[in-house]
């Protein structure tokens, strides 16, 4: 499983420098609709539309609020850019969860994820009842009083059974916290 996370990752950085590249044009395909076309789904959080979660409409959109007109185009390229492939992770190189799945093998601080209030990692195994399985490594050093280095590498397995586990491979220098 370590070898396919190696090849997905390859396929993952592609895929996401292309998000990268075409978030200027993506919000165009959306004009008077709230997300992108399903031609074009790889690029869009299946959870939101292009305007963003409510947190980010009002907490880290560059226009805060409900937006029309270029302001709305300018916080979609925002929302592209803080999302970068997300379908593609969430369905090509996502792993498969199946009923019965457990987590297993765990190690380290499993609260570590709800926040980068201390450092600290985790490390878990997510195994199928056909035998398949998948993992996911999760670090945070926190280096100063608001700064925080996170890496997230695997798949996402916070909610198993059943789902599609998003293919992770976040790596955040600079996360800020308070």
């Amino acid at each position: 499983m370590y070898t396919r996370w190696l090849a997905f990752s390859l396929a993952n950085f592609v895929v996401t420098l292309l998000a990268y590249l075409l978030a200027p044009l993506l919000p165009l395909f959306a004009i008077g609709r709230p997300t992108l076309p399903s031609w074009l789904a790889y690029f869009q959080t299946p959870d939101n539309p292009l305007d963003g979660d409510a947190n980010f409409q009002a907490n880290v959109a560059p226009f805060r609020g409900a937006q029309t007109g270029w302001r709305q185009y300018i916080n979609r390229i925002f929302w592209l850019l803080r999302n970068p492939a997300y379908g593609f992770g969430l369905t090509v190189i996502a792993f498969q969860a199946t009923k019965g799945a457990l987590v297993a093998r765990k190690r380290g601080n499993l609260d570590v994820s709800g926040g980068p209030t201390e450092t600290g990692y985790f490390h878990a195994d997510l195994i199928n009842p056909d035998g398949s399985w998948c993992w996911e490594l999760y670090i945070v050093w926190c280096y100063s009083k608001t700064r925080a280095l996170r890496l997230n590498l695997g798949w996402k397995i916070w909610n198993p059974t059943p789902c599609a586990c998003q293919f992770a491979m976040t790596v955040q220098p600079f996360m800020s916290y308070t």
